[in-house]
């Protein structure tokens, strides 16, 4: 190509070229964690002794997500990226169809030594963060899907609703997978779910959830669990009421722009006063 204002000039190459290299670099940092040995101790191995192992499932799969992919046919994007393969040492990446009879066949077995694998890395975080203490928060996070078994959700469109628990705005501790239209009444269960998966001996400090969490079964589980915790309120009347008999006096700057100020809350099923 003629050079004419910019100085540099274009050649061609048969050099193998990625768009990728962040995830190359991702790569290896999945490889200094051990994530190889992990799955292939934690997850179940295949029956015939020349099948895949489940790193050369989990790997790519994790790497074809951090890329931008959104569903399984996206994994040909990693497979037909030879020069990604060659940098990252993976041999014969399995088909779109391989994944979905993989993940199919394992179930919850899958499940749990998946779980089993981020308790290892759980321990590594906790570590990091020993001085800090520990805040949950729960939240759905919708996926738009249009599978003849989605279910419609309150954002008017098929698909699922995980929810996801993270620490300390981070680490996720654990995912409950859940059709579009789940009811928001499973979250006391997610709560201890997440619990679970801490080691013996470490609990949350606080828990913040946003108004779906609005139950008196998960305000009685924390008083008794000895963890403080964060809800939003629902806005019915007897909170707006309350915020009506609020005095002017009674407020406190909170910013140039907000003021805040408490009020005893009451719920019928609840073990003592909210404040």
């Amino acid at each position: 190509m003629p050079q004419t204002i910019l100085n540099f000039s274009i050649e061609t190459t048969n050099e193998r070229l990625t768009p990728r290299a962040g995830v190359a670099i991702f790569g290896e940092y999945l490889k200094g964690m051990s994530l190889e040995h992990l799955c292939n101790t934690n997850i179940p191995l295949a029956n015939h002794p020349k099948g895949y192992n489940p790193s050369q499932f989990i790997y790519p799969l994790i790497l074809m997500l951090h890329s931008g992919g959104r569903v399984l046919d996206d994994i040909k994007e990693i497979r037909l990226d030879k020069a990604l393969a060659t940098l990252l040492k993976m041999n014969n990446i399995p088909t779109a169809g391989a994944f979905t009879k993989y993940l199919h066949r394992h179930g919850t077995a899958g499940e749990s030594g998946i779980r089993n694998t981020n308790k290892t890395y759980l321990k590594r975080f906790l570590k990091s963060i020993k001085n800090e203490k520990l805040i949950l928060d729960i939240d759905a996070s919708f996926i738009e899907a249009h599978k003849s078994t989605a279910k419609y959700s309150y954002k008017n469109a098929p698909g699922y609703m995980p929810m996801i628990g993270h620490i300390n705005g981070g680490w996720v501790i654990d995912v409950d997978f859940r059709d579009g239209n789940a009811p928001a009444n499973e979250n006391l269960e997610f709560i201890k779910q997440c619990q679970i998966q801490l080691p013996s001996g470490v609990k949350f400090d606080r828990i913040r959830i946003d108004s779906a969490g609005y139950q008196a079964a998960i305000f009685n589980h924390c008083d008794r669990e000895n963890m403080l915790f964060t809800i939003t309120a629902k806005k019915n009347k007897n909170v707006f009421d309350s915020i009506k008999e609020i005095k002017d006096d009674e407020y406190k700057e909170f910013s140039k722009r907000e003021k805040i100020a408490e009020f005893i809350h009451t719920m019928i099923d609840t073990d003592s006063a909210l404040e």
